[in-house]
């Protein structure tokens, strides 16, 4: 990974554990903490050293030990310990200043006992981390950053602070510019925040000189917080109550496939790297009840082939730092408004077959850039596009399966098993991104999600073939292997 970070100019913050002496789950790393931080560090700093993508190093991440005196002195020896290893690079603590302050009072802090006193009742009850994510969830994201405002919060995350270079602020960008005026001396990164708030977060960063950036949590989906991030519909998940089924967070600006959401389409904008991009909520879903999520700032996708829904209302998302965006459905002018605050400009309207285009202009009414989706055709056939025509023998091979028209346009709400037969490789997994999913991903059959669906292929011989079955039709393909 870091290999890649390197070659593609990254900027890695390079983070030891997150827990210390204190468990988060049973069998995590607290047990073996006290004995091996030293060591672990060390590894850590040979093993990277070299990388250059690697700025800072991180002590640990949401590591509430900060708030106590046994913690607070851990925090300096391993600062001290670090830049003894390398003084090259700038050390960090990564802080929800929130859940210090909770833990000082003994609220989501997990036990064995919590634990085991949990698993025995029929309903699933949450405890530590995963209790407080659900409250965050069902309160919003807002609760959590107000929380890290309050002075306590202050007082219990300070003294940590003062022993690192930079401090990292979890979900504490409320605190900001109070804080930059009370420690003028504090760098300060926001090292985990919510995706909805990257827009201002950056700008700050940009006008301030010691905020010195932000990392959104997060970037992409990952196995475990199940349900964390996820806007489910009941079309693909069977409860909103995040017990069997749900695998993973939900919680990525790329899926579990590695495709960009339209969160990503607007972080790109925000972040300066697109002029405009659009987002649809899925038409056939549009105000319907789903799960809950702090962390998902939209559950728009950059498609406007929504078959079936003809004269159904959904939102239209356009993404833009503008003075002013119209929209037009097949030539006609059905919005005109001014640009959204933070890069995002909503519009409610009926779906219709054809072409969608968003035009961002300037205060000078110059165009500031234009965007276009458009509905796909009748038919519907599965295609298979591997990342690559060939992959050497010691790398993995992945293929996207996808349900698309004559264009190649997707056609999100095709659903339908496929059924994938592998020649000249092992099949490791295969699987789509949903968060819930009851399937896994070690059978050669999986569903599909949005019209996607992942193969991953370990290469044996010098071609692998492939053939998949579905109900829109049979496709087959073929990816060389280089010894």
């Amino acid at each position: 990974m870091l290999e890649a970070c390197d070659e593609m100019g990254m900027l890695v913050m390079d983070e030891l554990a997150d827990c210390w002496y204190i468990h988060k789950t049973r069998y995590d790393y607290a047990t073996h903490y006290d004995t091996w931080w030293r060591e672990d560090l060390r590894a850590m700093v040979e093993k990277d050293y070299n990388h250059p993508s690697v700025v800072m190093y991180c002590l640990g991440n949401e590591v509430s030990e900060t708030a106590q005196k046994r913690g607070i002195a851990l925090t300096g020896r391993m600062a001290e310990t670090l830049r003894a290893f390398d003084r090259s690079r700038p050390v960090v603590c990564s802080i929800n200043i929130f859940f210090n302050l909770l833990s000082s009072l003994g609220l989501g802090v997990y036990s064995d006992k919590k634990a085991e006193k949990a698993s025995k009742k029929k309903k699933h009850r949450a405890v530590g981390s995963e209790f407080i994510n659900h409250v965050a969830g069902l309160f919003g994201g807002k609760a959590m950053k107000l929380g890290a405002t309050l002075y306590g919060c202050d007082r219990k995350c300070r003294e940590a602070y003062a022993l690192v270079d930079v401090a990292g602020y979890n979900y504490g960008d409320l605190r900001y510019l109070r804080d930059i005026r009370r420690y003028p001396d504090r760098v300060i990164v926001g090292s985990e925040t919510f995706c909805k708030d990257a827009c201002s977060n950056i700008r700050m960063a940009q006008k301030y000189p010691a905020i010195i950036g932000d990392f959104v949590w997060t970037g992409i989906d990952y196995l475990g917080e199940a349900g964390l991030g996820a806007k489910e519909y009941a079309d693909y998940a069977k409860n909103f109550a995040r017990g069997f089924g749900w695998i993973s967070s939900g919680c990525g600006r790329l899926d579990l496939t590695g495709k960009p959401l339209s969160e990503m389409d607007w972080l790109r904008v925000a972040y300066g790297l697109d002029t405009i991009n659009i987002g649809v909520v899925p038409a056939n879903s549009y105000g319907k009840p789903h799960s809950q999520s702090a962390w998902n700032m939209t559950n728009a996708r950059r498609s406007w082939a929504w078959e079936g829904c003809d004269g159904r209302k959904t939102r239209v998302e356009v993404y833009a730092d503008a003075h002013r965006i119209k929209l037009f459905l097949n030539g006609r002018l059905i919005g005109d408004q001014p640009g959204g605050k933070h890069c995002k400009t909503y519009f409610y309207i009926r779906y219709e077959p054809g072409e969608l285009k968003a035009c961002a202009y300037k205060k000078d009414g110059a165009m500031l850039g234009e965007a276009t989706l458009r509905s796909a055709g009748e038919r519907t056939m599965l295609s298979a596009e591997p990342e690559s025509a060939c992959v050497r023998a010691d790398e993995l091979c992945y293929v996207r399966y996808r349900y698309v028209d004559e264009n190649n346009v997707l056609k999100p709400l095709a659903r339908g098993r496929i059924t994938l037969r592998v020649r000249g490789g092992k099949l490791l997994a295969f699987g789509h991104a949903c968060p819930y999913n009851e399937d896994g991903y070690l059978h050669d059959y999986t569903d599909t999600y949005y019209g996607e669906a992942l193969a991953i292929i370990q290469p044996r011989e010098a071609m692998i073939r492939l053939s998949a079955s579905s109900p829109y039709g049979d496709c087959e393909t073929a990816v060389s292997v280089d010894a």
